[in-house]
């Protein structure tokens, strides 16, 4: 809101002289919804950005827990049903030298470490994937 004053002189006077004043009163702007406006975008922009932090914040802890989980599980078939099943095959192959145990016992045994394998593999292999999401949640290789 402008306001002005203008001095007013008789045009039979010499030298005389007018005068005028501008004011502006913020109070009275007409721009003020246009204010509350651009601040309201700024405020939703700004939840907008916390909420892409979370989310990748949650993605991250996602992928880091799945990583935890896979090369738990990778390394208990490792150490665990692949080491106990050598060792079963180990023990049956003296076996049937001692021709103590029927051969084809063993052959079943030997399955049984190939599909562990295939289990330990197929872990192995989620674990792989699990490293790559990670990756790819925090944007760049892993150290």
């Amino acid at each position: 809101f402008g306001w002005a004053q203008l001095g007013h002189t008789l045009p039979a006077a010499v030298g005389a002289w007018g005068f005028g004043v501008t004011i502006e009163v913020p109070l009275l702007n007409w721009k003020r919804g246009q204010i509350r406006g651009a601040d309201a975008q700024v405020r939703l922009r700004k939840l907008q950005e916390q909420a892409s932090v979370q989310a990748v914040v949650h993605e991250i802890d996602e992928a880091l827990e799945r990583v935890t989980r896979t090369a738990a599980h990778a390394q208990l078939l490792e150490t665990g049903v692949l080491a106990e099943l050598r060792e079963a095959l180990d023990l049956a192959a003296k076996g049937v030298a001692a021709r103590v145990i029927d051969p084809l016992d063993v052959v079943d045994l030997e399955i049984k470490q190939i599909e562990a394998q295939r289990r330990h593999l197929a872990a192995t292999l989620e674990h792989r994937e699990a490293l790559i999401d990670l990756e790819a949640a925090l944007g760049g290789p892993l150290p």
